[in-house]
């Protein structure tokens, strides 16, 4: 059996689950020349999914470690903010069939009147995920992302 740290959210949004999951992943480099001793390093996954869609409107994307710790502190940031706030990381842009295809996450406080909560959110060509959670969620959301920040900090290198 293989075991894989992961962190996964559900908030129902109308009569759907939504959801979107936090894991460690790690990058391959599948072709390693011999000036490129590096074959594999620590990534954060990110899967923002709604379980009434088909799966080809999840919306996955990985980050370095670094990236998977500045999402932490604005989730702490959004979380301190006494109104409605957002931020987000810079945009992942890739190419994939000649096309550029560019993923957005950010993090959300809302208030209204004497209600306020907190989303995770992705947008990808005209694809979009919020994920609703509470103050525990919220903040457990940052708790792990710091950790796995930490845990995939490596590098897999051949040594002559």
């Amino acid at each position: 059996m293989c075991k894989r740290r992961i962190l996964p959210v559900y908030a129902k949004s109308k009569d759907n689950i939504v959801g979107v999951e936090v894991a460690e992943a790690f990058k391959a480099n599948k072709n390693p020349g011999a000036n490129d001793p590096l074959r594999a390093e620590g990534r954060v996954s990110i899967r923002f999914f709604n379980c009434a869609l088909p799966k080809d409107t999840q919306i996955l994307t990985m980050l370095e470690p670094w990236e998977a710790s500045s999402l932490a502190d604005m989730i702490r940031e959004v979380y301190k903010s006494d109104k409605s706030a957002e931020l987000k990381l810079a945009p992942h842009k890739y190419v994939k069939a000649g096309e550029e295809i560019m993923t957005t996450v950010s993090v959300e406080k809302w208030v209204r009147e004497t209600k306020s909560g907190y989303a995770l959110k992705a947008v990808r060509k005209g694809q979009s995920h919020s994920v609703s959670m509470d103050k525990a969620h919220f903040l457990h959301t940052a708790k792990f992302l710091d950790f796995l920040s930490t845990i995939q900090s490596w590098q897999d290198v051949e040594i002559n």
